[in-house]
Order: structure tokens, then sequence, then C-alpha cells
């Protein structure tokens, strides 16, 4: 079978790169047009389940700091990956009691004996809180692990992909098992500020920096790539990695039509599946509130055609406003109240 050249692959790949989507090779023998010659824009495919429907919620953060002090905030928007604390554990069955100050355990988040230089590294599989900051947690392994200090992490270990020949490893929500959840969203420096910027360390605590042996994350999958020749394994880096990070974790979802009982109703996707924003649903005909409505100015009832007697049709709950009556449809028939100066 016919196959495109590596040329061919690598010109269209540079193509795709500047956002052109490309009607010909770029070499000139061939009479091809370079990348800033062609006129068709090429744009990547947006799905509604990947819109982060609150990022005007993440506050900027020009440090790291700042950017822990917006996930304590903004917990339900921002979650914090790139903290650590001291524990102790307690032995509690085949689980664990431990009691936390700053760190709430969440599923994924890992404990090890000692950091930097752990001797084991486990991920959190269950939280039972059992409120005044204590909670059981249950490891997705006890292999070493005994009652003492201990460090709580919310940093994320990375796993290896097993089948990258070292060049990517993967945000898994259990630190080594690439077949778990893959853990993605992570906030962008580019746009949130410097404070969110990914950080990557070696099991000893050294920092990796994208200088010494060329790294790059990819944001929203939860995958960190290196270069060729330049992988953990080629630079002799301690492993496990892990990197210190932030996440986006709030509604995902622009407005979209549900198919049917409520048209144009609004939903988010909640990281699994859409669920109905509980809002404001607009049937063609009438727009309703599903919830209280608030209103932080004025409330106006537009003038409206009065009742012609009390049995008129009406809905339970309509109001209405003509000339100097106020008209509210309730118990079945139509009420009106005088408006009087004051």
């Amino acid at each position: 079978m016919a196959e495109f050249s590596f040329t061919e692959k690598t010109n269209a790949s540079f193509k795709h790169l500047f956002g052109i989507q490309g009607t010909s090779n770029t070499d000139p023998s061939l009479g091809g047009k370079k990348w800033y010659e062609e006129k068709l824009a090429s744009s990547h495919i947006i799905f509604t389940e990947d819109i982060w429907a609150q990022d005007p919620e993440i506050p900027q953060a020009t440090d790291q700091a700042t950017a822990q002090a917006a996930a304590t905030v903004s917990g339900s928007v921002v979650q914090d990956r790139s903290q650590g604390e001291s524990i102790t554990l307690a032995s509690n069955g085949t689980d664990w009691d431990i009691s936390t100050v700053s760190i709430v355990p969440e599923i994924g988040y890992q404990i090890s004996d000692v950091h930097p230089n752990a001797s084991y590294v486990y991920s959190i599989t269950a939280v039972v809180n059992n409120g005044g900051g204590s909670y059981t947690v249950t490891l997705s392994s006890n292999s070493g692990v005994a009652p003492g200090s201990a460090i709580l992490h919310s940093r994320v270990y990375l796993t290896e992909d097993l089948t990258s020949n070292g060049l990517s490893y993967f945000c898994r929500s259990i630190a080594g098992n690439p077949f778990s959840t893959t853990l993605k969203d992570f906030i962008p420096n580019t746009k949130f500020g410097a404070g969110y910027s990914i950080r990557m360390y070696q099991a000893n605590g050294s920092e990796i920096f994208t200088t010494q042996g060329a790294w790059i994350p990819n944001w929203q999958q939860g995958l960190i790539l290196f270069a060729d020749g330049l992988t953990p394994s080629d630079l002799g880096y301690a492993t496990p990695l892990y990197i210190e990070a932030f996440r986006y974790i709030g509604d995902f979802g622009g407005g979209i039509s549900a198919i049917s009982g409520n048209i144009n109703e609004t939903l988010r996707h909640n990281g699994s599946g859409f669920e109905s924003s509980a809002a404001l649903t607009n049937d063609g005909i009438d727009i309703s509130v599903q919830n209280t409505l608030t209103v932080s100015g004025a409330l106006v009832v537009s003038s409206g055609v009065a009742p012609s007697n009390s049995l008129d049709t009406g809905t339970d709950g309509e109001l209405r406003r003509s000339g100097n009556f106020l008209y509210l449809h309730t118990g079945g028939i139509w009420r009106r109240t005088s408006l009087m100066k004051f």
C-alpha cells in the first residue's frame, strides 16, 4: 500500500502546527506551497465536555504560594496538587487512620514513608472522613507500610508509559498503575500566571528544570513528554518522578440543548457526563427559572392586559399589572389589590 513519505508527514505536521490545513507538499521541486502561502485555515475540534465552564473563577497567580492560596479559596474549581504534610499512620485493620491539618486527603493522593527518597509511594484508593481532621484511608498497597511517621502528598507521582521507550509519563490516579484513571486538565501558566507552572522533581527531591532534560507537559491530557536521548533513564534520574501542579476541577460544558423534556436547557459536564444546571429552561414559549430567583436590582412587571373577571383564564402564581391594580392568580381565581399613593 502506498504511504506518505517521512518528509510529507513532517511537512503536514508543521502546517497544522502553524494553523494551516494545507493543500500541497512544501517541497518547491514539486510545486508545493510554503506554510505561509496556504489559504485554508485549520482548527482543532472542540468538544463540549472539554470546555472549562468556570475558568473565569481561576484567580491569577504569579507564584506558587499565591496559587496554593487561590486553591484554598477556590477549592471547587482549583485543585492543589503541589503540597505535602507530615502525618502519623495508625493501623486500622487493612486501612490506616491519619490526622491532618492543611491537606484534606482525597482518592489519588499519595502516602510515602519519607520525602524525598521514599522507599514506598502508594496512592489513596478510598477515604472516610471521621470528622475533626481525622480520616481513615485505604492504600493501593500495604507492602512495606508500618505505623508511624509518613507523608501525605497532594503531589502527583508520574507513571511511565511503557509503550513509549521512556519518552512519556502519565499522571495517573494510582501511582505506578498504567491502567488507572488519568488525571487531566492541569491549569496552564500561560494564561493564569507563573504560579501554576508544573514543577518536576526526582525522587530525591532535586528539581528538573525544562532546560535540563528537555521535557514539556500536555496540560489537558496530563502527560509529560521527554526528548529522545534526554529521558529520565538516559540522564539517570532518581525515580519515581513527581510533579507539583494545579488542576481545574470545576464544571465542564457550554450551553447545549436537551433532546427531550426541557428544550434549550443549560447543561454542564460534571467530568463523567452532562447534568442539568437546574437554572433556566425555555420550552420555546415560556422561560422558567427552576430555583429561587433573587433580583439585586429592580424587578419590573410590565403593564399587561387585566383579567376581565376573577374567573378569567390564568396560571397559578401569574402576576399582572394594569392601571392602578396588581393582579395575582391564586387558588384557581384572579385576585387584585389597589395601588395607592403614599
